[in-house]
């Protein structure tokens, strides 16, 4: 198992070169944000609404609510993943 280990990682940083603790801070904000787009929307909200009151691009939104749509139940933490693969 030793001969997979990434050696080079000794800086303590993970892919895309920042460190763990900013891409969990970073994922934590996105699950944070899908969770009141998602909670403004089902109250009928526009985009733009929605934007505004978050302080949050519209485009941003946008993305949010399109990889929601692909979930039956709303399974946030699935929604935060497509949405920051897609930054």
């Amino acid at each position: 198992m030793e001969d997979f280990m990434d050696n080079g990682d000794k800086a303590g940083t993970a892919a895309f070169g920042n460190p763990p603790q900013v891409q969990d801070q970073r994922f934590l904000k996105i699950v944070q944000d899908v969770h009141n787009v998602l909670s403004l929307a089902k109250n009928g909200n526009t985009i733009q609404k929605i934007a505004s009151e978050l302080d949050l691009e519209p485009q941003y939104v946008y993305d949010i609510q399109i990889s929601a749509q692909g979930f039956r139940e709303d399974d946030e933490i699935a929604v935060a993943h497509l949405v920051e693969m897609s930054l």
